[in-house]
């Protein structure tokens, strides 16, 4: 599978928008970016990751994300707002915060997209 690229950045005063190609790798990124931000495991898992109906449980196995077309997601905290939108071809991660924590954030995405 190709590395995850950034295609693009949006920048306003109160948020920026990443833009990835819609690879199924955009997953391992966006979950060490989670786990970076100190978001736990099942906050992310019933979006990520597939269904076991027999068990009744959520998966270790991720869903593809082909699945998701014009879906939404968000991932809250005090100080800021994570929103991803999947369309048909691309992946866009928006995060609402205040400018001045704006540095943080893009520096944090970058480091999550080197491979570990």
């Amino acid at each position: 599978m190709k590395p995850l690229k950034l295609i693009a950045i949006h920048k306003s005063p109160e948020h920026n928008c990443y833009v990835f190609p819609k690879q199924q790798n955009f997953f391992t990124f966006l979950i060490k970016f989670l786990d970076v931000l100190e978001f736990q495991e099942c906050e992310y898992d019933c979006f990520i990751k597939k269904w076991d109906k027999k068990k009744g449980e959520v998966s270790k196995q991720e869903e593809s994300i082909k699945k998701y077309i014009d879906v939404r997601q968000t991932f809250e905290r005090p100080d800021f707002l994570i929103e991803i939108i999947l369309g048909k071809e691309k992946v866009f991660l928006l995060i609402h915060t205040k400018k001045d924590m704006q540095q943080e954030f893009s520096k944090l995405i970058f480091k999550s997209l080197t491979p570990r």
